[in-house]
């Protein structure tokens, strides 16, 4: 994981950030910097080695290019104490340079009696 290391400083300070985002592709995670929203890159780290305790009662949300692995973190962000978590996944650029394929979205409410909805397909453009 890059970027993660901010994002525990920030909560050591007792700041909780309104949401973080989790790439699972090469991503800037300079975000301090520039004081946007926190985003962790989790490209290549194995599921079940990531330590997801920053995401602790916050809304998440997931990008990556793979469904199994989008429903994998979700389910990771869950169990770690994610409030919402929004994950989605869109075929990478060089099968989809135009980015015609619509995404698919997984979403988990957790005040909401823990809804898990995996019946969305979202098309943004």
């Amino acid at each position: 994981m890059r970027g993660h290391d901010k994002l525990i400083a920030l909560r050591m300070e007792g700041k909780t950030p309104k949401c973080v985002s989790l790439w699972d592709f090469e991503m800037d995670t300079d975000w301090a910097r520039w004081g946007e929203q926190p985003r962790v890159c989790v490209k290549g780290d194995p599921v079940i080695d990531m330590d997801l305790r920053i995401v602790v009662g916050l809304v998440v949300h997931i990008e990556t290019h793979c469904p199994k692995r989008a429903e994998d973190i979700l389910a990771k962000c869950v169990d770690c104490g994610a409030i919402i978590v929004a994950a989605s996944s869109t075929p990478p650029p060089a099968l989809d340079p135009y980015g015609l394929t619509p995404s698919k979205s997984h979403l988990f409410f957790r005040h909401f009696e823990n809804i898990n909805d995996n019946h969305h397909h979202v098309r943004i453009g």
